[in-house]
């Protein structure tokens, strides 16, 4: 997915299943719910994105990663990045590596226990997350 434009979703704007993909140079605006979903073993690569007005910008789950180099998260209503574990036969929550130039990133994130979050090398803390809060 190269400079495309995503606006006024109601759903899931790019939603990858088993997928390997990159998406770069795209604009993401009023999403409803989740701008990229990575799930079910998706190896996603989020380049130069800009992210405004989502449910939740970004999220990975189910033994996914998702790699994101300089991307811009604006007004995200409930977490610029997610990671959790939805179907219990994965055993493993999703992964997000999140690389910026700016090491003072002020974003809403939230990780499950059985996944993980970083943040130009630092791992966010992991935390309960009761996925009723965005389902």
């Amino acid at each position: 997915v190269l400079n495309s434009n995503f606006s006024k979703i109601s759903g899931d704007a790019a939603d990858f299943s088993g997928s390997k993909e990159q998406i770069s140079e795209t604009k993401f605006n009023y999403i409803k719910d989740k701008a990229i979903s990575a799930g079910e073993v998706s190896e996603i690569k989020s380049e130069n994105n800009k992210f405004f007005y989502s449910n939740i910008a970004i999220s990975s789950k189910d033994r996914s990663i998702v790699n994101v180099d300089n991307n811009n998260f604006s007004n995200s209503q409930l977490y610029d990045l997610t990671a959790f574990n939805k179907k219990s036969f994965y055993q493993k929550g999703g992964e997000i590596f999140l690389k910026n130039k700016d090491d003072k990133i002020n974003l809403k994130m939230k990780s499950d226990y059985v996944s993980k979050i970083f943040v130009n090398g630092k791992k966010i803390k992991n935390e309960n997350f009761d996925l009723k809060e965005i389902y």
